[in-house]
């Protein structure tokens, strides 16, 4: 292999020949009598010889490198193609859809900073629709970066499910405004149609619904004995056991269909079985007692839950609080009768 020296590098065996010849030279002019004409001479002929010397090493010298940058592609070396991939119709419609929803979720926290003053209920939601509007947002920048959905599916389910749980909450509050609604509707709109691009169905947890209907399924099992055990005394209890029963026929098979069914089908099977509920507790209403009246509070308990679960608004049961403003006068009138005034004399802490 030759070698090349870099750039104004001259070897040392030449540098010592020029130097010699100069020494000579001079050494030479010392010891005769030269005019100052022959000095420039010699002068002019040591500079020529050294300009010589590295003017013939410029040739041999390598290409500066370079630092930065990419490095030049060897003779008939081509650059590699890389294929240009198309941007499928449901990714733009999904960057869009994105984009869209980001500037909704701006304009529904600007809706909450405004409420949040007036309703402590709305203050606890904050945190959770800026980290909904945080994950909009860091979609939106990943979509650019991908040509197919299938991408994105994951990250949209988290963001959808969150976001179902998050309307769910503000509406269960009561207090949302006109502007807030509409924007909510808004958002609505652009959920289901990216859902329809993505692919996505309504998502809930079935292994807590299963666990709840079960806990209805037991406590409806206690009420039905209850009404077994006070139909003996009270006939007029029969016909609201046997409704029992059927409801509870309902109940099983609606609980069947968690596993396996979609959302809309459990939706429809818990609304059904909830409408016969409402029927079976008017002809309760109707018979006032201890134990009946805790059944029916501890089933709209978990009926509570499983309608939060559901993201299913909860109506204002008009009639059950009626039967539980007749159950608080009816103990209040009780207290009043066994508890005397000496009683409440001698109480240590009458409060």
């Amino acid at each position: 292999m030759t070698y090349r020296p870099a750039i104004g590098f001259i070897p040392a065996c030449t540098l010592v020949a020029v130097f010699a010849m100069a020494n000579f030279a001079i050494a030479g002019a010392a010891t005769a009598q030269v005019t100052d004409q022959r000095r420039a001479n010699r002068r002019a002929f040591v500079e020529d010889l050294l300009r010589g010397l590295i003017e013939s090493q410029v040739p041999q010298q390598l290409p500066p490198r370079q630092v930065t940058g990419r490095q030049p592609l060897p003779p008939g070396r081509q650059p590699i193609q890389r294929p240009v991939v198309e941007v499928s119709p449901d990714m733009l419609a999904v960057r869009n859809g994105l984009s869209q929803m980001a500037g909704q979720y701006d304009g529904l926290i600007r809706e909450l900073q405004t409420m949040e003053f007036r309703s402590p209920r709305i203050r606890p939601l904050m945190a959770d629709a800026l980290q909904v509007r945080a994950a909009v947002d860091g979609l939106a920048r990943k979509a650019e970066l991908y040509p197919r959905v299938d991408a994105l599916t994951a990250d949209y389910q988290a963001i959808d499910r969150n976001y179902r749980v998050l309307t769910h909450r503000l509406r269960e509050t009561g207090q949302m405004t006109d502007a807030c609604q509409r924007v909510l509707q808004q958002i609505d709109t652009l959920d289901t149609q990216l859902c329809e691009r993505f692919g996505i169905r309504p998502q809930i947890d079935r292994r807590e619904l299963l666990r709840l209907t079960t806990t209805l399924r037991s406590d409806f099992q206690h009420t039905l004995q209850d009404l077994y055990y006070e139909s003996n005394d009270q006939p007029e209890l029969r016909p609201a056991l046997q409704s029992g029963k059927v409801l509870l026929a309902n109940l099983n098979q609606a609980t069947g269909l968690i596993s396996t069914a979609d959302y809309e089908q459990i939706v429809a099977a818990y609304q059904g079985c909830h409408d016969q509920w409402r029927d079976f507790n008017r002809q309760l209403y109707r018979f006032p007692n201890q134990r009946i009246i805790r059944d029916v509070q501890q089933l709209k308990s978990t009926g509570a839950q499983i309608q939060d679960l559901l993201y299913l608004h909860s109506e204002v049961d008009r009639e059950y609080l009626q039967f539980l403003a007749g159950a608080v006068s009816s103990n209040a009138a009780g207290m009043m009768n066994l508890v005397t005034m000496t009683h409440l004399l001698n109480c240590p802490d009458p409060v």
